[in-house]
């Protein structure tokens, strides 16, 4: 009796002192300061500190806490965007410019013990000390997109390159086009379109909007468009399914001795129709520019009632304009034909008939292409003064391909015969599926020239 109450008072002692080993005193995170800004994702480790001075770091191979000992709770609008034992990945909003958020932890062996961690977030925009228009050139085209790319200064001397992504954003900045273009925010890029023939030019502002004193003002000369090819396509047909793959078939076993045949395949589907190409009409005639005898070509492109105009030099290098219908989407794939089951195999002091292995379903065909869309009729009106370079303008309205037909599905296995004492036979392989056909493509359109 003296022995078992020892026994007892020990483990009762080793209890005790586990449990203060493991009590938690605090908990904080690991992660690099400086990355934590808007639109950034941080990654965190955890840091417990226990009552006896202890620390244990989670992505330590001898850490004894991990953030799945955890609840996690964090402020409105931020998220988890990964999460393991070792590290917690948070998403900081780009949306949303805070001062700081929190992460709260409560032990799931004692949620009522919670830790707060406040994490400052840095606002890289306080740092800029100028701001800068990344590489343009001296000159650019009528009619032709600029991508707009900026850079900033910080106040240590290091260049940060804005983007959606980075320390300073796009949305930071007001661009705006004075004159010769038209900003476009989605594409990062002005789209130079000047009427103003004599001394065309394009105008950029650029204010950062935390300090307006940081400002840019670029003034690029606008030249004629030398190249002008445009195509216009009807909608392509989306590609379709493949077709699934069959089942394979039971072996034989205690209540069956012959292997089931597998499923065939499904048949992949037929791609879809691509659309026939918009209507089209184009108004070709020359310009001559009012403060010299510089001549240009104009160029309007009706297309679905939407008009382009186009400024083109006399001595352009290519002028094409194509209208096509849409592709016809890709048939699927046909299933695979499920394996054939196996004959049913007998343990060594079992004996019985010989199953007969299953037969492998069949593969299933591929679906045909989808058609493409017709090309449909496009009319072009010139002017006389446009003949000079009618030989040097090429205009099409094609057909849109047909899409590619969908491949057949592999045949099934036959199953193996068992090892009964009978004689069995293998099951029959499956066929393969056949491949679809092609689509065919669209017809062309016709192009008709009027004389205006």
């Amino acid at each position: 009796m003296k022995t078992n109450s020892l026994i007892l008072f020990f483990i009762l002692q080793l209890f005790i002192s586990t449990s203060a080993f493991n009590a938690i005193v605090s908990v904080d995170l690991i992660y690099d300061k400086s990355a934590v800004y808007a639109g950034n994702k941080v990654e965190f480790s955890l840091k417990v500190t226990t009552h006896n001075g202890k620390e244990f770091v989670s992505n330590s191979p001898k850490s004894k806490f991990y953030f799945s000992d955890f609840n996690i709770v964090l402020s409105p609008n931020f998220s988890i965007d990964r999460q393991s034992d070792s590290y917690l990945r948070v998403l900081i909003p780009e949306n949303q410019r805070v001062s700081d958020f929190y992460i709260q932890l409560s032990e799931k062996s004692n949620p009522q013990k919670i830790y707060t961690v406040t994490i400052p977030i840095i606002d890289h925009r306080k740092n800029v000390t100028a701001i800068f228009l990344k590489e343009l050139p001296q000159q650019v085209q009528n009619g032709t997109y600029l991508p707009i790319e900026l850079v900033a200064q910080m106040n240590d001397g290091t260049i940060e390159v804005v983007g959606e992504k980075n320390k300073i954003k796009p949305s930071d900045f007001d661009i705006s086009i004075q004159k010769g273009g038209k900003f476009d925010p989605y594409k990062s890029s002005v789209f130079i379109v000047d009427s103003e023939f004599c001394t065309p030019t394009l105008v950029i502002d650029v204010k950062f909007k935390s300090n307006p004193k940081l400002s840019i003002q670029q003034t690029i000369k606008i030249i004629p468009l030398e190249t002008l090819n445009e195509y216009y396509f009807g909608t392509s047909g989306t590609n379709s399914r493949d077709g699934a793959d069959g089942q394979n078939g039971d072996s034989g076993g205690m209540f069956a001795i012959h292997g089931q045949a597998g499923t065939n395949g499904e048949h992949g589907q037929k791609g879809e129709d691509g659309t026939n190409a918009p209507s089209m009409v184009i108004k070709l005639s020359c310009i001559q520019k009012p403060c010299s005898s510089d001549t240009l070509i104009r160029v309007e492109i009706i297309n679905a009632g939407v008009s382009e105009i186009f400024y083109l030099a006399t001595n352009f290098t290519k002028f094409r304009i194509a209208n096509v219908g849409g592709s016809g989407g890709d048939g699927g794939d046909g299933g695979d034909g499920g394996d054939g089951g196996n004959g049913k195999f007998y343990l060594l002091n079992e004996q019985g008939e010989t199953g007969n292995g299953g037969d492998g379903g069949f593969g299933g065909d591929g679906g045909d292409g989808g058609n493409g869309g017709n090309g449909d009729n496009v009319y072009v009106y010139y002017t006389n003064d446009l003949v000079p370079y009618l030989q040097r303008i090429e205009i099409k309205s094609s057909g849109g391909q047909g899409g590619a037909g969908g491949e057949g599905g592999d045949e099934g296995r036959g199953g193996d015969p068992g090892n009964g004492t009978t004689v069995g036979t293998p099951g029959r392989p499956g066929t393969t599926g056949r491949s679809g056909r092609n689509g065919q493509s669209g017809t062309d359109g016709t192009v008709t020239f009027v004389k205006i």
